[in-house]
């Protein structure tokens, strides 16, 4: 009878070891996942990288064309200076330089857009990817991802960045670029 209720007591005993387990009671199961080749490989990311393109193809055409108009009207302006007083001339150079002032601000105000526009669409991808792991890592049980890019060596077998692009591709096969106005 004593042999019963110390089994019981045992067993007991087990489940409520077993049931208040910490982190440190569980053996770890790590993956590796290559974030920067799903950030190149990807359709998200290659969809990021022709829209960036475009993008940018249409600001330097932009700031082609405003460069040109200052350099023709500089040009102008010097050919006018024996022709006009000292106060017309002084009155146009003043105008002239405001004209590019304002260009190079508008010129630094798109590159902080388009800095912004790319932040914010590669931040949306690297959310899905992280939504993703989450997902992967309570199918598959594994408690650690570590990305590549820390890693000195690890086995193929742990790699599970296929499956991370294969369903990053399914889940945002595009991404908005959001220009701020």
């Amino acid at each position: 009878m004593l042999k019963k209720i110390f089994t019981a007591v045992i067993m007991i005993g087990t489940i409520f070891v077993a049931s208040n387990a910490t982190a440190a009671d569980i053996a770890p199961k790590i993956v590796v996942v290559d974030i920067q080749r799903i950030m190149r490989d990807s359709l998200a990311a290659k969809d990021l990288k022709t829209q960036l393109e475009a993008k940018k193809n249409q600001y330097q055409a932009e700031l082609k064309t405003k460069s040109d108009k200052l350099k023709k009207e500089k040009e102008d302006l010097d050919k006018q200076q024996s022709v006009l007083s000292k106060d017309a001339l002084t009155a146009k150079q003043k105008s002239f330089l405001a004209e590019y002032k304002t260009a190079q601000d508008d010129a630094n105000q798109k590159s902080i857009k388009f800095e912004n526009a790319e932040k914010g669409a590669s931040r949306d991808i690297l959310v899905a990817i992280q939504e993703i792991i989450n997902d992967l890592a309570k199918e598959q049980g594994f408690n650690i991802a570590v990305p590549t890019s820390q890693l000195l060596f690890a086995h193929k077998d742990f790699d599970i960045s296929n499956e991370v692009l294969t369903r990053l591709d399914k889940k945002l096969p595009k991404v908005a670029l959001k220009f701020e106005k």
